[in-house]
């Protein structure tokens, strides 16, 4: 007897994966405010990132060097991340590494600067990349804390970098956002002194700019 396959399928119940809640702007702008208070200054693609961590997702931020990647995480939180950083990781153990993931299975961490490290890590000479033991463990560990990265590859570079399976592991654990470059964020920088200042001096009756 064939089986009706298509048949099979409609019958069976649909298994939707519950939506994460809507941002409001005021939740966006309270969070952003508070970062920015602690010196984060923000771009419209920071902003984005911003709403998808506060919509539960983890974050991948990409960019060259020196555009806040890491500080945002920083700030995110009254708490810094835990972060694990890969100029540093590929020199340990197996067994220092998976100890630093164990210890840290419950709380949100952030791999910071991936594509950094030079090679594979080595355990008794036995090569492992690290990377691909990170993302692993904590998919597959009951870790239902969030995963966030750095790095300063683009995407195509980080195909070219690592194996497809740990480049699918990285899109599933992470929405991805690439900041501007450093020229954007000093005029982001300078507008938004501007506009404060503006406001401040509208609001204290010193007349306008």
């Amino acid at each position: 007897m064939e089986l009706d396959f298509d048949s099979i399928l409609r019958d069976l119940p649909a298994c939707r994966r519950k939506a994460p809640p809507p941002v409001t702007r005021d939740a966006l702008v309270a969070k952003a405010a508070a970062m920015a208070r602690r010196g984060y200054v923000h771009t419209e693609e920071s902003l984005k990132a911003l709403a998808a961590y506060l919509q539960g997702y983890g974050v991948l931020l990409s960019g060259g060097m020196g555009l806040g990647k890491t500080f945002f995480f920083e700030t995110v939180n009254p708490e810094p991340l835990p972060v694990l950083s890969f100029n540093q990781c590929f020199l340990w153990k197996y067994e220092e590494l998976a100890e630093w993931l164990d210890d840290r299975c419950g709380s949100e961490i952030v791999l910071d600067d991936i594509g950094w490290e030079s090679g594979r890590a080595s355990n008794y000479g036995t090569r492992f990349d690290a990377l691909q033991v990170a993302l692993d463990f904590r998919l597959s560990h009951g870790c239902h804390a969030r995963t966030h990265i750095t790095t300063n590859c683009t995407s195509d570079e980080l195909v070219e970098k690592y194996d497809p399976h740990v480049v699918d592991r990285i899109y599933e654990c992470c929405r991805c956002f690439v900041l501007p470059n450093a020229e954007s964020r000093r005029e982001a920088q300078v507008d938004y002194t501007y506009l404060r200042n503006a406001e401040f001096r509208r609001q204290n009756g010193t007349g306008e700019p």
